[in-house]
């Protein structure tokens, strides 16, 4: 979920895990015959239980097989027949809408994306690859800007605190295919071409359409032609609210899913627990729209079961309750109606419920949008925007301060007290920041607590936390905490198959050997993250170790589209590329990988780390990729050499 990055849902923790396994392992002869004779002696269990074993005749790994295969999908015209007037709603729909030009680009175009605010058009360049115009069209000015202008306007809006360490990546930097297709079209199934240096794959559809929030729907069409009602799809009615919220989070919190995934994986989603960039100290999401993750802690929703289709209706034009704004609040909240409570105008914008508890403090694309932790303005807390003075625009943070305390009382000293600690610890005065926090921890508010323990570095305080969001959160600190492996064991037995899986990896991570993987929680955690390459990374070694090359295969290809920078990927792919004999692919991705890291360590590792745990065919076939296949002769020959050392000393150990 990364965090983007994960923002994005797994999170890598602290240091990299080739930086942490250089701090860990020193590879030298000694070390490798020590491997080489525990293998030989029986820490060949993962491979030899899998002697023999192929990708058909493998056992099921309880998570529907390959890790990015979805079921068969039927296409939204397939709905239309039964679905009549939901169909010509969602057609007509922002949903519906996303892919039909408004406008006429200069110079043409083969694809639009966006229909509300801002409307982006692509173009194919050399490679294939679809590339985002420099011109986009501004809907509600109906005139042309620069997408570039737009992303550094986006940017500069944000208070400097919660701006992110890189700046967004401009218009030729952007690939649609992997900055975009996971939430502007529907059934994205993307894989790298390293051999032609190209993104192939296509999507089902360029609009959000049906499958993308029922599920696929061939079964169920099939069924119904036979009068057979045993193939439901998925109705958000029917669900409990943290999954039908999640249905819509996958798109809407930045969790960038894999392209495996369909809206049966919701159950299990994990918005990305963000607590440093892309918020502000006391919560709000201080960057583009992705109100998800702020939606997802909201007291209306944990507490109160409220939902993204209380207030906005996916098949219509967006919002719900347009000629009674606040009929949803109301009926949960019937007493704090009235001027006596607003202090406003009842017919004027300043009485309605979202003015003061979803105030516009998200900036957006062209527009700035609601804030939707749904909480009361605290505009004492001067180090992050308000409701009062973002419609009082002559007035300060003092003055609002005042008449809030006139109306409602004065605030929680807690929250101040919350909101200035996070502040500070961002600021870099952690010492001061330290005893705020440690009040922070028990605030009755997620984020922070969460931002608290960051700080903190105290993941003992999140293993009891009711949304995943902060149990996961505490497994990433306990990852680089000395004493986190309580945590991390404690993880393997949470009620989440995602946390129990980064659980795995990030021990992993720590020097645990690869043994009784929870392959059908990885294979959950890969389809729900596309960025998550550390679980990726060993899904496929299992795979692999198992006799399921293909899957392997196809795992890798789609995780160095999203993160093609991560080494460990590009290697592993080399190989996999090997043990099939696509010497040409295998030989790109090697040119990749050296250009990412300095190799021959880096091959030493992840040699190092594979053998240790018993992947004895997969050593040799990174030995043999890169022995083959690194373009520096002098580097070719130095892994040529470790090759056949490490052969020696296999041939060496005792048996």
């Amino acid at each position: 979920m990364a965090v983007a990055g994960l923002a994005r849902l797994f999170v890598r923790p602290g240091p990299s895990p080739g930086e942490q396994r250089r701090a860990i392992v020193t590879v030298s002869r000694g070390v490798l015959l020590f491997i080489a004779a525990v293998v030989a002696v029986g820490a060949v269990a993962l491979v030899g239980r899998s002697r023999g074993v192929t990708s058909e005749n493998a056992p099921g790994d309880g998570a529907g097989g390959l890790a990015t295969s979805p079921p068969p999908a039927a296409g939204a015209e397939s709905c239309r027949s039964c679905h009549a007037a939901i169909f010509e709603q969602w057609e007509a729909s922002p949903h519906g809408q996303t892919s039909v030009a408004l406008a006429e680009p200069p110079g043409g175009a083969e694809l639009a994306i966006g229909s509300r605010w801002m409307q982006a058009f692509l173009r194919r360049d050399a490679a294939g690859t679809h590339r985002i115009g420099a011109d986009c069209w501004d809907v509600r000015r109906g005139r042309w800007r620069g997408v570039d202008e737009v992303m550094d306007a986006i940017q500069g809006e944000m208070m400097p605190e919660e701006r992110g360490a890189r700046p967004p990546r401009h218009t030729a930097e952007r690939s649609f295919e992997r900055d975009c297709s996971g939430c502007h079209v529907s059934g994205a199934r993307l894989r790298g071409d390293p051999e032609h240096g190209r993104i192939r794959g296509d999507w089902r559809s360029p609009s959000i359409d049906c499958e993308a929030c029922h599920g696929p729907a061939l079964a169920h069409v099939e069924a119904w032609k036979e009068m057979d009602d045993r193939a439901p799809l998925m109705e958000l009615e029917r669900l409990d609210a943290r999954t039908a919220t999640a249905v819509c989070v996958r798109c809407h919190g930045a969790t960038a899913v894999g392209s495996g995934f369909t809206p049966a994986d919701a159950e299990y989603l994990i918005a990305p627990p963000r607590t440093t960039d892309g918020i502000y100290s006391h919560g709000a999401a201080a960057g583009q729209i992705y109100q998800g993750d702020a939606f997802l802690r909201s007291a209306c929703h944990v507490e109160g079961g409220l939902t993204c289709t209380g207030c906005h209706d996916p098949h219509g034009p967006g919002l719900l309750h347009t000629d009674r704004p606040d009929a949803l609040c109301t009926r949960c909240h019937s007493s704090d109606f009235g001027s006596d409570h607003t202090h406003h105008a009842a017919d004027g914008a300043g009485a309605r419920c979202v003015a003061c508890h979803m105030p516009t403090l998200l900036t957006g694309l062209m527009a700035h949008q609601r804030d939707h932790r749904i909480s009361s303005p605290v505009p004492a807390a001067t180090e992050a925007p308000n409701a009062c003075t973002g419609c009082h625009l002559d007035e300060g943070a003092s003055w609002a301060a005042e008449w809030t305390a006139t109306w409602w009382g004065p605030p929680s000293r807690e929250t101040l007290a919350a909101v200035r600690g996070v502040h500070l610890a961002r600021g870099g005065d952690l010492e001061t920041a330290r005893p705020l926090l440690r009040q922070a921890l028990r605030h009755r508010e997620p984020f922070f607590r969460w931002a608290a323990a960051r700080w903190l570095g105290d993941p003992a305080t999140l293993v009891t936390e009711t949304l995943p969001e902060g149990r996961l959160l505490g497994l990433e600190i306990a990852a680089r905490h000395p004493d986190g492996d309580e945590v991390l064991a404690r993880g393997l037995r949470d009620q989440s198959p995602v946390l129990r899986a980064v659980a795995y990896v990030f021990r992993l991570h720590r020097g645990a050997a690869l043994v009784d993987p929870p392959v059908a929680d990885l294979a959950l955690a890969a389809r729900l993250s596309r960025e998550s390459a550390e679980i990726r990374v060993v899904l496929a070694r299992i795979y692999i170790a198992r006799g399921r090359v293909p899957e392997a295969l196809d795992l890798l290809e789609e995780t160095v589209v999203y993160r093609d920078r991560d080494a460990d990927a590009w290697l592993l792919l080399a190989a996999t590329y090997a043990l099939v004999d696509r010497d040409a692919a295998a030989a790109a991705s090697i040119r990749r990988w050296s250009e990412l890291t300095d190799a021959l360590p880096h091959l030493e590792e992840l040699v190092t780390t594979v053998t240790r745990s018993g992947e004895v065919p997969l050593a040799r076939a990174i030995l043999g990729a890169a022995a083959d296949h690194l373009p520096d002769p002098r580097r070719r020959d130095a892994a040529v050499r470790r090759r056949a050392a490490f052969e020696a000393l296999l041939e060496e150990a005792p048996r």
